[in-house]
């Protein structure tokens, strides 16, 4: 399975820079790294979590208000 590291860290079996995508197969190794915070799973089958709608501004006009003649 395909993960993605969050910060950069060393091992003594793994290394990786932080944004590298790498697939890591040792299932024990990756969950004690999830586990940790250092790397997040990529998952190529899962649906993209819907973007955040954005709320209607509605514009006022200011023609004509507050300006000193």
């Amino acid at each position: 399975m395909e993960y993605k590291a969050i910060v950069s860290f060393s091992g003594l079996k793994l290394s990786m820079r932080a944004g590298e995508v790498r697939d890591i197969s040792e299932a024990s190794l990756a969950d004690d790294l999830a586990h940790a915070g250092y790397i997040i799973p990529l998952e190529a089958d899962a649906p993209k979590a819907p973007a955040p709608k954005k709320e209607a501004v509605k514009k006022t006009s200011t023609k004509g208000k507050g300006k000193a003649k």
